[in-house]
């Protein structure tokens, strides 16, 4: 019309323009509805009123019908897939300012033309369709819900359930849900939606399979992986056949099944369909092409290489989207996220924080400060401030992020509640545990009634608390929840599906820490037994089970049986050796440990060697799991009398862990706590307690003074003060440290007990009986009502108070106490177990003090019985039973019987020093032949190959 002002365009062509013109003032159709501007264009080229309202007429006459395109090539393509409708997209409306007055545009325009055609008009669906995908895509779900409901209602009620624009109505309705995380929701009306299109349209139409794409997604979410494969394994092949396999739409089908299987951790057959997808987008589209990029993106996550490989890989990613979509676009900022996870795996927190801040400052100013992605990208920050130990700055953040999203997307959103896991761990680390484990335990409640107890999110989240649980050494908590999740995941897998033995596994090294041997010797058989036929020998669970084994038969004094795990198990770390093992590391340290209580050092340092090796090649030299592997190997060197390699390799950790994150992180921290460990075994008490000095100021300046961790250090100094016979000191931490272990962790808590018994066992030393009783007789107390009479712990509890009873000359007491300890002992540990013996050899030694000799003689009997059975009459625990038994029966006047037992003795032992000679004779042999195998142990770890750990290269054997 402004052209005609200025040529000579023809006068039909002006015309028809000024009407059509008219007619959007008229409706209020993509201008504002304006009736003078109307008139005034009708006056200038005249037109007449009366026309421009048949037309208003004719268009109210389409009213709710569907809008339909003429039959012709755009509604033929269209039908067959090969044309895409443009979505509106982040990079469509990038700044809010812009959003803000496109939203308004659009309700402007409903409002006119609602009030012209009413609300159930084609156009006002159309335009409703629009708004409410915008609002979806931009975070504003509620008005998104609001307007795709109004829709669905007005669809089904003027075009029924099965007419195209219901459907698409439907989806958009469904789509909501999804975003607000509501998938029971948005998986009922996607199925709907399929068995309508499956019947009015056929499996192979394009909306079909468009919508099993749809639907397998949302059962993803629930957890429902079998069934999501087998949808988007249809959707695959229904593609293939109608626009064959090399056609954009079956790419981007096949992208979606890789994604899941990325998601359940099926690395490999993820990769290999990525890795065909990514070569044909590249010859089809381009290596710029958007698309090919998403493949690329896809492929690096799911090859699952080393971290360094996948850095570089990544920075040609990242370098590739800045030049083909702009600094600022979303898929380039995703791709600089990637590559700041990857940095932080490798512990290049710096470099991390640089470019997630970037990533920050754009999506503030691109998408504003509440919208999910830009909320999601401060949550990343905030958790790189945690590795940092800038725990104000991360919890104050990650508070900012939970409020906005609780109040824009609900308190049951999925981003809400991950978000909420995030927190508890910045409180946890903080020290304020009993208000991290409040925050974890709503969590799991939460989930557990939104998605259902057996939901994977739940199991996650159950998982997560059980190894926070670990890390505080709080067993009887994780012990409760993993034997909660070891039954959820035998019900939702399968007792013998990785998962659930992973879990049984965890379990059994939480008994072993609880000191039920026998449990946890018994699990991790079931574990390998049942692993046998679905894993291979060299699975992670296997191992794990293994090394669990190897470590807790020893603690039962078998180590025969303990040999039998630890053999195969290094048989299988050889075969290992150069190869990805970063879920085995854990293990290994495991086998390590337990090869050092089998006396094996050279074994244990070959273990730890290979952690050290393959946590630089996956890591880095300064990576956190590095430095903690070379801190094990300098354990390992300290058991080998090699103190001076073990003290080097401790300072020069040290130092990389100050330099990384300063001398107060708590890494660098757990580096000194090795080397005052290091100076206590050396009785360098001096230097011991000037570095734990450092150490409690350290825990106290970020955890507080009352936090459990800040009160084991401080119980640790006053052991050294202890030892550098300084009491007076030493006495009010250990009262300080029980007092705020009662007050903070509880009466019942492991380490409150553990102060108790500290403080009892000097107040023994020192002979204040009177208080030691005290103090034992509430430390039985709760180990009887926490773990029965039959626990190790409560058998030990048992024992101790006896003997300070006894000095108290509270003998009737004692007496009865370790009656009853000997009973329990016999139903707990067996009639022959050495603890047995060893109570019932005091209370024999307890009675003939009384002159109680018939007493004493029948305790003395069954001890030496039972030594005889267990260890023949050669064995120097009979010869000791063997021997009190015959000072009781001469205090009896029966002699003769007394002088039979002597003489038994004295054969027993004659005979053992014969073989004595024997073995003497071949001791030069034998010292000669471990002189031989030490020269040429291959594993032999010398100045030079101990220099090479932390410089590039391999650690060496």
């Amino acid at each position: 019309v402004t052209e005609a002002r200025q040529t000579s365009l023809h006068q039909t062509f002006i015309k028809s323009s000024a009407f059509q013109l008219a007619l959007c003032h008229a409706l209020g159709f993509g201008v504002v509805k304006d009736d003078l501007e109307c008139r005034k264009l009708l006056d200038q080229f005249g037109l007449q009123r009366q026309d421009i309202e048949k037309e208003i007429s004719a268009i109210k006459e389409i009213g709710s019908r569907a809008l339909i395109f003429r039959d012709g090539l755009y509604i033929r393509e269209r039908s067959r897939g090969h044309l895409r409708e443009e979505q509106h997209s982040h990079q469509q409306y990038p700044k809010q300012d812009q959003l803000d007055e496109i939203i308004r545009g659009y309700q402007r325009e409903l409002a006119d033309l609602e009030n012209v055609l009413g609300n159930t008009h084609v156009l006002i669906n159309f335009l409703r369709f629009d708004l409410a995908h915008i609002f979806s895509i931009h975070g504003k779900w509620k008005e998104g819900e609001e307007e795709a409901q109004k829709l669905v209602e007005t669809c089904f009620k003027s075009l029924g359930k099965e007419n195209a624009d219901s459907m698409m109505a439907s989806r958009l309705l469904a789509s909501t849900y999804q975003r607000q995380g509501r998938w029971a929701e948005a998986q009922a009306l996607q199925t709907e939606e399929l068995e309508i299109r499956q019947r009015t349209l056929g499996p192979r139409h394009p909306g079909t399979i468009d919508n099993m794409q749809h639907l397998a997604s949302t059962l993803a979410e629930l957890g429902r992986w079998a069934e999501a494969e087998e949808l988007q394994t249809a959707a695959i092949n229904a593609n293939v056949d109608t626009f064959g396999p090399d056609h954009h739409v079956t790419l981007t089908s096949t992208t979606q099944l890789a994604l899941t299987l990325i998601r359940q951790g099926k690395w490999q057959r993820a990769a290999e369909f990525e890795a065909d997808n990514l070569d044909k987008k590249i010859k089809i589209l381009g290596m710029h092409h958007p698309e090919t990029l998403d493949s690329m993106s896809n492929l690096a996550i799911a090859s699952q290489l080393p971290p360094q490989e996948k850095q570089l890989q990544l920075r040609s990613f990242v370098k590739m989207c800045q030049e083909v979509l702009g600094e600022n676009h979303y898929d380039t900022l995703t791709s600089i996220s990637n590559l700041a996870s990857v940095l932080l795996e490798q512990g290049k927190l710096e470099e991390a924080e640089q470019l997630q801040r970037h990533i920050v400052n754009v999506s503030k100013e691109t998408w504003g400060r509440e919208h999910p992605d830009t909320l999601a990208n401060l949550a990343n920050f905030a958790q790189t401030m945690a590795g940092y130990t800038r725990w104000e700055e991360a919890e104050e953040l990650l508070n900012e992020v939970l409020d906005v999203t609780k109040r824009t997307r609900g308190e049951d959103h999925p981003d809400t509640l991950t978000y909420m896991g995030n927190l508890a761990a910045v409180i946890a680390s903080q020290g304020r545990e009993n208000e991290a484990d409040e925050l974890l335990l709503a969590l799991m409640k939460k989930k557990e009634g939104i998605f259902g107890p057996e939901h994977p999110s739940t199991l996650i989240t159950i998982d997560n608390t059980v190894a926070t649980f670990c890390d505080r050494k709080s067993w009887e908590m994780a012990r409760k929840l993993c034997s909660t999740l070891v039954k959820r995941k035998t019900r939702v897998f399968g007792r013998d599906d990785p998962e659930t033995l992973f879990s049984m596994s965890n379990l059994a090294s939480i008994y072993t820490s609880l000191r039920l041997y026998e449990k946890a010797i018994l699990l991790d058989s079931k574990v390998l037994y049942l692993g046998q036929h679905v894993l291979s020998r060299e699975h992670h669970v296997i191992l794990a089970s293994m090394a669990n084994l190897a470590v807790t038969y020893p603690l039962l004094g078998m180590h025969t049986e303990a040999k039998t795990f630890a053999r195969p198990a290094m048989r299988i770390a050889n075969e290992l050796r150069g190869r990805e093992i970063r879920e085995m590391l854990p293990s290994f340290s495991e086998l390590a440990i337990a090869f050092c209580s089998l006396g094996e050092y050279n074994a244990a340092k070959k273990f730890e060697l290979q952690c050290v090796e393959a946590s630089q090649r996956l890591y880095g030299q300064e990576h956190p799991s590095t430095l903690v592997a070379m801190t094990n190997l300098a354990k390992t060197y300290a058991r080998q009398n090699e103190a001076a390699k073990a003290e080097k390799l401790n300072k020069k950790v040290l130092q990389a862990n100050a330099r990384v994150y300063g001398l107060k992180h708590p890494a660098t921290l757990k580096i000194m706590e090795g080397l005052v460990s290091r100076f206590v075994f050396e009785k360098r008490w001096q230097e011991a307690k000037e570095l734990q000095i450092h150490i409690v100021a350290a825990k106290k300046h970020f955890l507080g003074s009352e936090n459990p961790e800040t009160l084991n250090e401080i119980g640790d100094l006053a052991v050294m003060y202890r030892y550098l016979d300084c009491k007076e000191e030493a006495e009010p931490l250990e009262v300080h440290v029980m007092r705020m272990s009662k007050q903070v962790l509880g009466i019942d808590h492991e380490d409150t007990l553990n102060s108790m018994i500290t403080l009892s066992s000097h107040y023994q030393h020192e002979k204040r009986w009177e208080e030691a009783v005290a103090i034992e007789s509430q430390i039985l107390e709760i180990r009887r009502r926490n773990y029965g009479l039959h626990h190790q712990g409560t058998l030990d509890s048992m024992m101790i108070l006896s003997t300070s009873l006894y000095e108290q000359n509270e003998t009737e007491k004692a007496q009865s106490l370790e009656s009853e300890l000997i009973e329990a002992s016999i139903t707990a540990l067996g009639r022959d177990h050495p603890d047995t013996l060893l109570v019932m050899g005091s209370l024999a030694s307890r009675l003939w003090q009384q002159s109680r000799f018939e007493e004493a003689e029948r305790l003395e009997l069954q001890v030496v019985e039972s030594n005889l059975r267990v260890h023949g009459e050669e064995h120097s625990d009979t010869w000791s039973s063997m021997e009190c038994l015959t000072v009781t029966y001469r205090s009896q006047g029966r002699i003769a019987k007394a002088e039979e037992l002597e003489a038994r003795v004295m054969g027993a032992k004659a005979k053992l020093d014969l073989l004595d000679v024997d073995v003497a004779d071949n001791d030069d042999d034998v010292a000669n032949s471990d002189e031989d195998a030490a020269d040429n142990d291959e594993d032999a770890f010398d100045d030079e190959d101990w220099d090479s750990i932390g410089s590039e290269g391999s650690a060496g054997d």
